[in-house]
């Protein structure tokens, strides 16, 4: 079985004009692009930016911009998503076995991954 492909255009946010081209089984009424930044916890307790790169041990937060799908198509028929809001994603709260704290992402807002919201 072959999956459909849609061109989906994006409208506002950090993915403004951006258009890409997605399962359509993808399509849900909302898409989440990820922000590049991240926020560091220091040992201090102070959080640091950064910017790109792959989140180590320390990571806080990062950001999503939230994107909803219109009910129109545009002039050449691909789905459009706009802006809604930019949303921060907080590390999971939990602590593992070894007394270190997930390294996992909360689900969108709570304070915990899918994992140890089934506990």
């Amino acid at each position: 079985m072959t999956n459909k492909m849609a061109t989906v255009r994006f409208i506002g946010g950090n993915c403004h004009a951006l258009i890409q081209v997605i399962p359509e089984e993808d399509l849900t009424q909302f898409l989440q692009a990820q922000s590049t930044y991240w926020t560091k916890l220091l040992a201090d307790g102070s959080t640091h930016i950064v910017d790109g790169g792959r989140k180590d041990s320390f990571w806080h937060s990062y950001n999503v911009d939230i994107y909803e799908k219109q009910l129109l198509r545009d002039s050449s028929n691909n789905f459009i998503y706009e802006y809604v809001r930019t949303q921060e994603i907080p590390r999971c709260s939990a602590l593992t076995k070894k007394k270190t704290r997930c390294l996992h992402a909360a689900k969108l807002d709570e304070n915990y991954c899918l994992k140890h919201m089934e506990k």
